[in-house]
């Protein structure tokens, strides 16, 4: 009775063409999650910029915000209910995030790195950029950070500014 067996030839020949199908899925995988985390930061950041504006209407002013949760990194972090966002502006993102967030004041539309905002101070609303609402991200998990910016004058996301693919 004769086997039937794949020959040692015929074995590394597959796993060649798994190789090379995995070496292009692989960049393509890592481009959608990273559109994935990228489109999760321009759902929030309008958000937050939607909520000051509501603040600043009933109040007469803005608040800011310190970097919160303030790990960002490749993985999510969880946000507890007892934060500057959550008291000042009633916002909670359930879940977690890949990006630290802020709310400075002042316009730092064309250099986020540069922002050190502080919680709670009060902005008096003007016809000019008063806040900049910033995401601080790793979205590729290298430790180099990406910005992500809005301002109360403009809701449109602007970034990323910096590392990021």
């Amino acid at each position: 009775m004769k086997r039937k067996s794949f020959s040692l030839l015929e074995v590394i020949i597959v796993l060649i063409i798994i190789s090379v199908l995995a070496s292009l899925a692989v960049p393509q995988y890592r481009k959608l999650v990273y559109k994935s985390k990228s489109a999760e930061v321009k759902a929030i950041l309008p958000s937050i910029a939607h909520l000051e504006e509501v603040r600043e209407t009933e109040k007469g002013k803005y608040i800011t915000c310190g970097w919160y949760p303030g790990s960002a990194g490749k993985n999510k972090q969880m946000w507890s209910e007892t934060n500057c966002f959550s008291s000042e502006l009633n916002f909670n993102v359930k879940g977690g995030t890949y990006c630290d967030f802020a709310v400075a004041r002042g316009n730092f539309s064309s250099n986020p790195a540069s922002a050190s905002p502080s919680d709670r101070e009060e902005v008096e609303g003007t016809a000019n950029i008063d806040i900049t609402i910033i995401a601080r991200c790793d979205l590729d998990g290298d430790r180099n950070f990406s910005y992500y910016v809005v301002t109360d004058e403009d809701n449109e996301v602007k970034g990323p500014f910096g590392d990021d693919f």
